[in-house]
């Protein structure tokens, strides 16, 4: 039984050690290197008695960002990506909530932290140059830890406004992981382009499919989304063939009539989540690239990204809705009306999930948390959390 992601990584590395893991701009790193790198940080976080909190990562999306996740991981710790673009306001709220002592950053971004905090903040760089790695110590924090423990955080504004910490487990990760790969038959063939930033929960699918098959992740440059013919000769460049991004991003390439001109000749699969697509903009990709898999994924950052998926298998109108489909493996959702009874057909409810993709709660907001994850109503013998998603 797999209670840790560390385990994925750990098997594909050995299995793919030399092949490119991530490539960044004109920087890439391999598996083994990625391993080296961040098994390095983790030594120095454990030798540093950092162990079981939260590390809060300020970094752009980098190959660095992954390094500090995975050391995070390999420690006995979880990890919390922050925007580095966003407001200095919002970042200093979040590391209140955290409460942790610790902040990864870079050169470049530690004097924007400095005048913000008071906490430890460790250059990335500098660590890495250490070259000190104690695996027994690893091995051993692995050991002791269980699938319920925590592996990020990622903190969302919500209705309010106010930063909550959405925490994660390990069994969440790899159930959704797990599945991701079985339904979309994901190998070490594929080419993932990444759109997502990793302070956003649509970005795990691409990072976890890349430590669990041996997937190359390929880190989009952000500006090449402003410019969608520039983006589709990206595609081709680096031979991506799997993606999953937000539907603005495919909207934008249909807008222009970039495909008239230039395919992505190498897609094969396009998954897209976050926001309605609209199927006017779904049957312009269909109509260009009609050999390609298309999925809708539905799904809050509380349910471990996704709950549930479509893959579309039939033509839509322009005008029609595209559905959210089918429960993932592993999960189950639940409609209940007004007085907490399972919905007819035709009558509109509440959605709500249960299953071990629930977060294990909002960081530090035990009042938040019962009010988001509650008993489940229908079942009267023994207790059970669900998700509201309001």
């Amino acid at each position: 039984m797999r209670h840790n992601i560390i385990s994925y990584f750990e098997e594909t590395t050995q299995k793919y050690p030399s092949n490119i893991a991530i490539t960044e701009g004109d920087k890439e790193i391999s598996f083994k290197d990625l391993q080296y790198q961040s098994q390095i940080v983790a030594s120095f976080l454990i030798e540093n008695g950092i162990l079981d909190m939260p590390i809060a990562i300020y970094l752009p999306k980098s190959i660095n960002a992954i390094i500090s996740f995975l050391a995070s991981s390999y420690s006995g710790n979880f990890y919390v990506p922050l925007d580095v673009k966003s407001p200095l306001s919002r970042v200093k709220s979040v590391l209140e909530t955290l409460k942790s002592d610790v902040i990864f950053t870079d050169k470049i971004h530690a004097t924007k932290l400095k005048d913000l905090t008071d906490k430890k903040i460790f250059i990335l760089e500098d660590i890495v140059c250490s070259k000190d790695i104690n695996i027994d110590r690893i091995l051993s924090v692995l050991d002791r830890k269980i699938d319920t423990d925590p592996v990020y955080s990622i903190f969302t504004s919500g209705s309010t406004g106010n930063p909550k910490g959405v925490v994660i487990s390990h069994r969440s990760v790899v159930d959704y992981i797990d599945w991701a790969i079985d339904t979309f038959n994901v190998s070490s063939d594929e080419v993932i382009g990444n759109q997502a930033p990793f302070y956003f929960d649509n970005s795990v699918l691409d990072i976890y499919l890349m430590y669990a098959t041996g997937a190359r992740l390929v880190l989009i440059p952000e500006t090449n989304y402003i410019f969608p013919a520039k983006l589709i000769d990206y595609l081709n460049q680096e031979r991506i063939n799997f993606i999953f991004w937000v539907p603005f991003a495919l909207m934008n390439v249909a807008n222009m009539n970039i495909l008239e001109n230039k395919l992505p000749k190498y897609l094969r699969k396009v998954l897209f989540a976050g926001e309605v697509m609209p199927n006017k903009h779904l049957n312009y990709w269909r109509k260009h690239l009609p050999n390609c898999l298309y999925a809708n994924l539905y799904g809050p950052t509380e349910i471990t990204v996704d709950c549930t998926y479509y893959i579309v298998d039939r033509e839509f109108a322009d005008n029609e809705s595209l559905p959210i489909g089918y429960p993932c493996k592993n999960s189950d959702i639940l409609i209940l009306n007004s007085d907490d009874k399972q919905c007819v057909k035709g009558e509109v409810g509440e959605l709500c999930v249960r299953g071990s993709s629930l977060a294990l709660g909002y960081y530090g907001d035990w009042e938040k948390t019962k009010t988001a994850f509650t008993q489940n109503p229908l079942n009267k013998y023994y207790p059970e959390l669900i998700y509201r998603t309001g």
